[in-house]
């Protein structure tokens, strides 16, 4: 019973939207495409966010496999001068600098999936609005002609 009353109503209302629309449909859809291109331009500045994480990521893990290679020539170094203690404690460091080079892989795994995310939801919501804004100049262009 009540939903049957309840989809009445909803018949209603949709028809009186769907009319107060065919009154009015350009200034709908340039209302729709304004939305839609502030919302691009919001998805456009968080993206370049995720693509500068991913950036200082990159380098950050380069700089850390610079230190490894470094810190392994230092070693290798020192044993041919015969200087055992100063190689130990470049091969310590180089360990600490492995620790820490792996967390900056992951986190440039991390901040890599979430920028390709970043990118191809922004060139889906491209695409969106180049058909809405194909749409509206086809509407307008009707419009024009009537």
């Amino acid at each position: 019973m009540f939903t049957r009353i309840s989809r009445f109503f909803k018949a209603i209302f949709h028809a009186i939207v769907g009319e107060a629309e065919a009154q009015i449909p350009v200034q709908m859809l340039e209302q729709a495409t304004r939305e839609m291109l502030e919302n691009l331009r919001s998805l456009r500045e968080a993206t370049a966010t995720t693509i500068a994480f991913e950036t200082k990521a990159k380098r950050e893990l380069e700089a850390q496999n610079t230190r490894i290679k470094t810190l392994d020539r230092q070693a290798e170094e020192a044993l041919k001068q015969g200087n055992e203690k100063l190689a130990r404690r470049a091969l310590q460091i180089q360990h600490e600098a492995k620790l820490t080079q792996e967390r900056a892989e992951q986190t440039y795994k991390a901040a890599k999936a979430r920028a390709d995310n970043s990118r191809a939801k922004l060139k889906v919501e491209e695409e969106r609005i180049q058909g809405k804004i194909r749409q509206l100049g086809e509407l307008k262009a009707i419009h024009a002609m009537n």
